[in-house]
């Protein structure tokens, strides 16, 4: 299994390096993509990164834990609450919070929590695979109002992200709304020259006609359409073609 990908959202300075090095230390299986100091910067940064596991502080300057889950709407990722307050525990689960961690945190209860994340994905990934939007033998099976559409993964242009569904735009110029997130479509496509190169947006490498320079830059499809690449993704998309960041 790849590696979790999560986020640290922590009014307290303290709180959040703790909870770093602790992860470092006890949950090699975790890699922390950055700390955040309050839920505003935590809901820019759940948009940028879309990560997998979200280490959440509760009681926060302006906007709380809780506030700012609602504020995103669509939660596609797992939450361990982490807290210096006992009273939110029931809460928290109305939230589908994954556990609930009392400061000072304890390492072992860390790890339980940690493994428990790891169960949850693993048993997303198998239940991804029985999915109506998976891949096989190089296609890829969408469904459909009246049964199932079967397409080549090469003539997939692109993936658009739409709320909890994605469309899937085809080199033939059609395109199929799919009761399916674009995570999704990440996780079945990614090793087969698709690139996640927008929270909103997966490509397919080999239908690329130009790239834009620019703060992050833009992609040309071979459709004409225009794809924004985030200025996280630049680097990485670039390396694919062994291009510097220019």
């Amino acid at each position: 299994m790849k590696k979790i990908r999560a986020l640290v959202i922590d009014d307290e300075p303290d709180g959040r390096s703790l909870l770093g090095w602790m992860l470092e230390k006890y949950c090699p299986q975790v890699t922390v993509l950055t700390t955040c100091a309050s839920a505003q910067e935590g809901i820019l940064a759940v948009k940028e990164w879309n990560p997998d596991l979200v280490f959440l502080d509760i009681e926060m300057p302006g906007m709380n834990g809780f506030a700012m889950l609602e504020a995103l709407g669509t939660i596609s990722f797992e939450v361990i609450f982490v807290t210096s307050y006992d009273q939110y525990a029931i809460k928290a689960f109305r939230y589908k919070a994954l556990d609930y961690l009392l400061k000072p945190i304890d390492e072992s209860e860390l790890t339980s929590a940690v493994e428990r994340c790891v169960q949850s994905i693993q048993k997303e990934q198998q239940a991804r695979s029985a999915s109506n939007a998976t891949v096989k033998n190089q296609q890829l099976v969408l469904p459909a109002k009246d049964g199932y559409i079967f397409v080549d993964i090469a003539s997939v242009l692109r993936c658009e992200a739409d709320g909890n569904y994605t469309k899937v735009y085809l080199e033939d110029g059609s395109k199929h709304v799919v009761a399916k997130t674009l995570k999704e479509f990440d996780t079945h496509l990614s090793g087969l020259r698709f690139a996640r190169v927008h929270k909103s947006h997966l490509i397919n490498l080999t239908h690329i006609k130009k790239y834009i320079k620019g703060e992050g830059g833009i992609v040309v499809m071979n459709d004409n359409s225009e794809i924004e690449v985030s200025r996280r993704s630049k680097e990485s998309f670039l390396s694919m073609f062994q291009l510097g960041k220019s």
